[in-house]
């Protein structure tokens, strides 16, 4: 049985896979973002309070990544229940931290011009909802793209695009990210 679970157009699309007595969480990716991924699913390690789901399998072929079913809750249920404590906020801190300070050998290199190039899709972004905002989109887009060029980044681990969706907090005190 495949229960859907996420679906990002031209990015991912993730399903719970269930059988009889086993479950798995799989995962579909683009291309670029399953390179990623794969890279990823070999770079980090449980650590303390983070706890990262067991690659079972994959398939170049399908851009596909079968991962370990981990029993637990969203964090962004958690939050909209309003049943989250600080002290489970904390752990959730503690474990981004670890995964923060992990050495990122062979994860792809974040460049400064490519966070530039990110600036530049976001004001296309919303002059398309928004294309009375086209001339002050513009201007802070080369603002900011100009600054990113200028700085040399420091190579770390870093999530990249961290949010409370993608966080379960475990049935055992653990999170996995």
């Amino acid at each position: 049985q495949w229960i859907d679970l996420r679906y990002k157009p031209e990015r991912r699309y993730v399903v719970r896979v269930q059988g009889s007595d086993q479950q798995a969480l799989l995962k579909f990716y683009t291309p670029p973002d399953y390179a990623n991924a794969c890279r990823s699913a070999k770079v980090f390690r449980a650590d303390g309070p983070l706890h990262i789901a067991t690659r079972l399998g994959r398939s170049q072929t399908k851009q596909a990544m079968l991962l370990e079913w981990l029993p637990g809750h969203p964090l962004d249920k958690v939050l909209q229940q309003g049943r989250e404590t600080l002290p489970e906020l904390a752990v959730v801190g503690e474990a981004l931290a670890r995964l923060h300070v992990q050495k990122p050998n062979g994860l792809m290199r974040y460049t400064s011009k490519m966070e530039a190039e990110h600036v530049r899709i976001a004001a296309e972004a919303l002059v398309a909802i928004c294309p009375e905002l086209t001339r002050q989109a513009a201007a802070l887009a080369d603002r900011l793209a100009k600054r990113f060029r200028q700085l040399n980044f420091s190579r770390c681990s870093i999530h990249g695009d961290f949010s409370a969706d993608q966080v379960l907090l475990m049935d055992d005190g653990k999170v996995a990210i």
